[in-house]
C-alpha cells in the first residue's frame, strides 16, 4: 500500500529513505541543541548526493541548499520532540554507527566522510496543500576525525557543569 488513510481527507505519503554522502560540519548528535530542541549535522554533498538534494527540493522539500567558501552545504536535522495532534512526541537521538555497522558514541569532527540516512515524509498540511519534508534518521561515519574541544571550549564546558547559569 503506497497511502495510510488518517480520518478526514487527510493522508500521509509512504515514508521512503535516502542515502546521502559528504563531508560533515558542525554535527550535534548526541545533545540535541538547546536553542532549537533538535539533532542536527550539516552536509557538504558528493555531486550525486548535491543531485539527490535538488529532486527532493523539486518535490517540496524545505531544506535550503546553502554555499560558502568550502562549497555546497544543507543542514539536515531530528527534532528531540514535536508536538503532533495535540501530544508531546519525543524522538530519539539519531543513530550513528561505523563502517561496519556498529553503534558508535563520538563527536564528529569537520571533515568526517559520513553517509546520512534520511526519512522523506509528507501528507497534506491542515492548511490545505501538501508538503514534504527530511529528517535525519541515521549517520554512518565512514571516515572519522575526532572532534577535540579547543581549551576554551572546554573551560567553557567545565565551568557549565559546575557554576550555576546566570538568570537573565
Amino acid at each position: 500500500r503506497r497511502h495510510r488513510y488518517y480520518g478526514f481527507n487527510n493522508y500521509l505519503m509512504a515514508k521512503q529513505h535516502i542515502y546521502l554522502k559528504g563531508k560533515a560540519k558542525w554535527a550535534r548528535l548526541q545533545q540535541p541543541d538547546p536553542q532549537y530542541n533538535k539533532y542536527n549535522i550539516v552536509l557538504y554533498p558528493d555531486d550525486e548526493s548535491l543531485n539527490k538534494i535538488r529532486d527532493l527540493q523539486a518535490e517540496g522539500i524545505k531544506n535550503v541548499v546553502k554555499k560558502d567558501d568550502e562549497g555546497y552545504n544543507v543542514n539536515f536535522s531530528r527534532p528531540a520532540s514535536k508536538l503532533i495532534r495535540g501530544k508531546v512526541v519525543g524522538f530519539e537521538k539519531p543513530t550513528v554507527v561505523d563502517a561496519d555497522g556498529n553503534l558508535i558514541d563520538v563527536r564528529l569532527g569537520n571533515g568526517s566522510d559520513v553517509t546520512l540516512k534520511i526519512e522523506v515524509y509528507g501528507g497534506k498540511a491542515p492548511t490545505g496543500g501538501s508538503y514534504k519534508a527530511a529528517r535525519l534518521e541515521a549517520v554512518r561515519v565512514d571516515n572519522l576525525i575526532e572532534y577535540v574541544p579547543s581549551q576554551e571550549e572546554q573551560e567553557n564546558i567545565d565551568g557549565f557543569a559546575t557554576e550555576p547559569k546566570p538568570n537573565f
